[in-house]
């Protein structure tokens, strides 16, 4: 007897080491210091101003599609995402998220942002932004 409750102590000491180690790996992982792990989902979000109103519908109309690089090579591209925004507004927001892949390579990486207003007939206008961040 004594032997069983002496292995329930250490599976319940090791359990609790176990939640301890996650907790630590969690308070080093996030937004606040752009650290995650894979698999982990990212949300992002991006504001527009002055978007063009289109006169057809009276809305803005804006696409959006994010990309993520590691060393200069783009590793993924999501497709172009269509952003109605609300009636008679210039100012748009917008947000999404983004599952990192189990697959991908610990290291630096940057999340990109573009956004292309589309409405009315002149050239499309487009707005990039990106930020840096780090896989575990």
């Amino acid at each position: 007897m004594p032997a069983a409750s002496h292995n329930a102590a250490t599976a319940q000491t090791a359990g609790a080491d176990a939640t301890k180690e996650l907790a630590e790996l969690d308070a080093q992982a996030g937004p606040a210091v752009r650290r995650f792990r894979r698999g982990m989902i990212i949300d992002y979000g991006c504001e527009t101003y002055n978007a063009r109103i289109d006169s057809n519908t009276g809305r803005a109309q804006l696409t959006m599609q994010v990309r993520l690089f590691r060393d200069n090579q783009q590793v993924f591209a999501s497709s172009n995402l269509n952003v109605m925004g609300q009636p008679a507004t210039k100012r748009v927001v917008a947000m999404g998220h983004l599952q990192l892949g189990q697959n991908l390579t610990p290291g630096d990486y940057i999340l990109q942002v573009i956004v292309t207003d589309v409405a009315g007939k002149n050239k499309p206008r487009v707005a990039s932004q990106w930020i840096p961040f780090e896989v575990e």
